[in-house]
């Protein structure tokens, strides 16, 4: 990743947290998960280049799914509906910023 790279991700963390979102950590992150019953898929996660917002950075999609199931925790047949209202409330006001990489929820 060059500088300019680095630079635009800092600048995208800067105006997440103006919105008012909160940073996590990986761990915080995982942590909020599991409480919850869900977990990181990493085989179904990846990085890629984010160049649709103003600020263009490195990111990784983040792919959630139900421990119990395996299921993504938006499919239609997935065993945890009860907290998909506390997930959202995470997917939609936190990230997590790690290795100059972006990860979006």
């Amino acid at each position: 990743m060059n500088n300019i790279n680095i630079n635009e991700a800092k600048k995208e963390v800067e105006s997440m947290l103006n919105a008012g979102m909160v940073q996590l950590t990986p761990s915080e992150l995982k942590k909020e998960l599991d409480d919850l019953g869900y977990k990181i898929s990493n085989v179904d996660s990846f990085n890629y280049f984010n160049n649709g917002n103003k600020n263009k950075y490195n990111a990784r999609h983040v792919y959630i799914i139900s421990k119990t199931d395996k299921n993504s925790f938006a499919h239609v047949n997935s065993d945890n509906k009860k907290n998909l209202p506390a997930l959202q409330k995470i997917r939609y006001s936190c990230f997590v910023f790690e290795k100059n990489r972006i990860w979006e929820l």
